[in-house]
């Protein structure tokens, strides 16, 4: 039905016929936090957004829709359009003028990122709450630089899962059949009620333990620099900043310029955060990197690779 569109179920497993409208009323409320929260962390990684939110993650919930709910189940679909998500083709040679044609395209891309972080960060709230142990800082500040989780997202999540009458809460995403395919995505996701508490626990330990202020690149790997015996290589990264497409020095260590290289290599998309700075000679460049991945949620894919996928 919603080829064209990412598709995230909320289903309420304990209801089977009629919602009561204050429990609805409060679930699809937190349906729409929790898709703020996740384009805010889209746009910047922090652990705590607050009051903090950028009006492009405020508009998100204006192109997030809801759509027809089933019989038989309590299900919100919430419905994120990628009709002007196509794939962004890179052939063997590093054609420039293709890429940079894929990013000009960056502000049409921004609803499935709103989307992977979503589900990104659910899943790392899900990894993170476990019986036997409490996540550690370290854990806390990886799931907030790499999987875009906050304090925001484990509000929302857990005041769905403690609404009175909601039960058990499952989470499924089906991705648009039309869209670039991903590397790799995560599809369902079930929190039982008990698992409330222990999800603003970590929302709290997030406030309090984790400083994390990191700007988010999207772009692509143009050149690599490092000495074999050098700690740290440099990369050079294509990325849209501020509405332009702009080349970006970034410094790494070493286990970041290994993903470098392998996205180079395969011409994947990167997701860069860090301290992002303009230098005296008028040149962007980024320091204290927090996390260097390739972008799973939106791929680049080779000409054989799209035809192979689309046959």
């Amino acid at each position: 039905m919603y080829v064209e569109d990412d598709v995230i179920d909320i289903r309420l497993a304990d209801i089977k016929d009629v919602l009561p409208l204050s429990v609805a009323t409060k679930v699809i409320g937190q349906a729409k936090e929790l898709t703020i929260a996740s384009a805010c962390s889209a746009i910047v990684r922090k652990a705590f957004h607050g009051r903090s939110r950028p009006l492009k993650a405020r508009q998100a919930a204006n192109i997030v829709g809801m759509g027809h709910t089933r019989r038989d189940c309590f299900i919100i679909p919430l419905i994120s359009p990628t009709a002007g998500l196509r794939p962004m083709v890179a052939r063997q040679t590093l054609d420039l003028l293709t890429l940079d044609v894929g990013l000009g395209h960056e502000e049409d891309y921004f609803s499935r990122r709103v989307v992977g972080v979503m589900a990104s960060s659910l899943e790392s709230i899900r990894n993170l709450v476990t019986p036997s142990k409490m996540p550690s800082q370290d854990e806390l500040q990886q799931a907030v630089l790499v999987e875009g989780l906050s304090a925001d997202a484990c509000d929302a999540a857990a005041e769905m899962i403690s609404t009175p009458g909601a039960g058990h809460l499952d989470v499924t995403f089906r991705w648009a059949l039309t869209a670039s395919p991903l590397r790799s995505g995560y599809e369902a996701i079930d929190f039982p009620p008990e698992s409330a508490d222990a999800i603003r626990h970590v929302g709290s330990l997030l406030r309090q333990q984790v400083t994390v202020d990191d700007a988010v690149l999207y772009g692509y790997v143009v050149s690599l620099d490092r000495d074999a015996s050098d700690p740290v290589g440099t990369v050079k990264v294509r990325a849209f900043v501020s509405g332009r497409v702009r080349p970006v020095k970034v410094t790494l260590n070493s286990d970041h310029y290994h993903v470098a290289c392998e996205a180079n290599d395969l011409r994947m998309r990167v997701v860069v955060t860090g301290q992002l700075r303009k230098t005296s000679s008028g040149l962007l460049a980024m320091h204290n990197v927090g996390s260097f991945q390739t972008d799973d949620y939106l791929p680049m894919v080779t000409t054989d690779d799209w035809a192979a996928n689309v046959m």
